[in-house]
C-alpha cells in the first residue's frame, strides 16, 4: 500500500523535473487580470486548514488532513488505515511511513510543485510560465510551469465559486500520469502550531 503512495505523491513529482519544457501561450488582458486576481487571493491567506482527497495515477483514492503556513510549511496527515505522513519544512519534503520506521526520508522542497503552492509569494504571472488557461464563471483553471526550472513540469490549480478559491491541483508527469488533490472543509488564516512542521523530529 505504501508504494501506492509514495509513488502518487513523489515519484510522479521528480519525475517532472526531467521533462521537457512547453511554451507558455500568450494571455489576452482580462485573462492577466483574472490570473493576478487568484494570485492575489493565494497571497492573501497565510494559513490553511483542509480535509484532502488524493487520486492516484491509477485511480485509486486516498484521504485525510492537510496544514499549510506560509512560507514553506505543509502537513499531509493520511487517515487510518494508512500510516503515512508528509512534512515540508521550508528547505525539506519529508515522507515518513510510521508502518515501517519513524526517520523521514527527504527530498528538496524546491524540485517540487508543492514549493510553490507554500511560497511566500504564490504569484502565478511572477513565478511561472502559463501552459493552458480556462475561463467560465465559477471556474478556473490554469496549467503553469515553473520559470526558474527547478521543476520544469506541469501543476493545475483549480479555482472554483463566485469568489473563485482553491478546489483542487494537479501535477502531471512526463507520461501523463496525474496525481490530484481535492481540498474540502478549507480554513484559512486560524492560527497553526509551529510543531505541526517539525520535520526535525522524523
Amino acid at each position: 500500500m505504501i508504494k501506492k503512495f509514495f509513488y502518487a505523491i513523489f515519484v510522479s513529482i521528480f519525475i517532472i523535473g526531467q521533462s521537457s519544457i512547453t511554451h507558455a501561450i500568450d494571455l489576452r488582458q482580462d485573462q492577466i487580470d483574472t490570473i493576478n486576481s487568484v494570485s492575489a487571493y493565494l497571497k492573501s491567506f497565510k494559513t490553511m486548514e483542509s480535509d484532502f482527497l488524493q487520486v492516484a495515477p491509477d485511480g485509486s483514492t486516498s484521504n485525510g488532513k492537510l496544514w499549510i503556513r506560509r512560507p514553506g510549511l505543509m502537513r499531509f496527515e493520511y487517515a487510518p488505515p494508512e500510516k503515512l505522513l508528509i512534512i515540508a519544512d521550508g528547505l525539506w519534503l519529508g515522507v515518513i511511513d510510521r508502518k515501517i520506521k519513524q526517520k523521514a526520508d527527504r527530498y528538496p522542497l524546491s524540485e517540487t510543485p508543492i514549493d510553490f503552492i507554500i511560497s511566500a509569494d504564490p504569484d502565478i504571472l511572477k513565478k511561472t510560465n502559463v501552459l493552458d488557461f480556462y475561463y467560465e464563471p465559477g471556474n478556473l483553471m490554469i496549467t503553469m510551469t515553473d520559470k526558474a526550472k527547478k521543476m520544469r513540469g506541469s501543476l493545475t490549480m483549480v479555482f472554483g465559486g463566485e469568489d473563485l478559491q482553491l478546489n483542487s491541483w494537479t501535477i502531471t508527469d512526463q507520461n501523463g500520469l496525474q496525481t490530484s488533490i481535492h481540498l474540502s472543509n478549507i480554513i484559512v488564516n486560524e492560527r497553526i502550531p509551529g510543531g505541526q512542521f517539525a520535520l526535525h523530529r522524523f
